[in-house]
């Protein structure tokens, strides 16, 4: 049901049914957790880079006090959030089958912004923008490239036609961990997406000091034990 819908419901004293409820909820959670501090959404998995307008709107309904969560669907998207400096980081592999269509490419991928200034961004791409295909490859992400290939790219031709533009290729995982202290955040993630190829594993760990707004980040790729790793035809990016 769309939003107007259910302002209808609620004009005329009809209750909403509780699947509803609870997926308005769930939405909602998640449309705090990434809402950057100039009032946009952080552009993730074929959420384009919509204006602060558009957010507000959606969330007029939501009254919810209290911290806003830090992480989603058990770590899927982790928000480091320090007085002024905020980020928010795609601890996720994309999705898969049919909900590929709109998935992109760029596993821990993160987006910074300082105040309502921007400062680390991605390409934003949405279905809106179905020429723009290249904004779901790996390069469009704030992440690690090798060999200036991506780690899946979406179907194209008669294959897109009948499936959509699905995003395709060899699965991945993606690992996160998360600590949390008084004076700050650390999140250790990685992910295999470049083993098939290269034989390496991208490992990255952001570091948010909350009382100084100081943001550290270290990536590292390491080879797998007894997985030969094959020479870059280009270097890393």
């Amino acid at each position: 049901l769309s939003a107007t819908a259910l302002l209808a419901l609620y004009r005329h004293g009809a209750v909403s049914p509780v699947e509803v409820t609870r997926a308005l909820d769930r939405l909602t959670q998640a449309l705090r957790t990434l809402t950057l501090a100039d009032g946009r959404l952080a552009a993730f998995q074929g959420g384009e880079m919509s204006s602060a307008e558009r957010v507000a709107v959606a969330r007029a309904h939501d009254d919810a006090l209290g911290e806003v969560p830090a992480f989603l669907s058990r770590g899927r998207y982790h928000r480091l959030q320090g007085r002024l400096l905020m980020a928010i980081v795609d601890a996720g592999a994309p999705a898969e089958g049919p909900w590929a269509q709109t998935a992109c490419a760029q596993p821990l991928a993160f987006e910074v912004v300082c105040g309502k200034d921007r400062l680390i961004t991605n390409g934003g791409w949405s279905m809106r923008q179905p020429e723009r295909q290249g904004f779901r490859l790996t390069a469009a992400g704030s992440t690690v490239t090798l060999g200036e290939i991506s780690v899946m790219e979406p179907l194209d031709g008669r294959f897109a036609k009948a499936l959509g533009p699905r995003l395709e290729g060899r699965t991945f995982r993606v690992e996160s961990r998360r600590h949390e202290a008084d004076n700050g955040v650390w999140v250790e993630l990685a992910h295999d997406g470049w083993v098939q190829r290269f034989g390496l594993v991208h490992e990255r760990r952001l570091y948010l000091d909350i009382a100084t707004d100081e943001l550290r980040g270290e990536d590292r790729l390491t080879a797998l034990p007894g997985v030969r790793v094959r020479p870059l035809a280009s270097p890393f990016a």
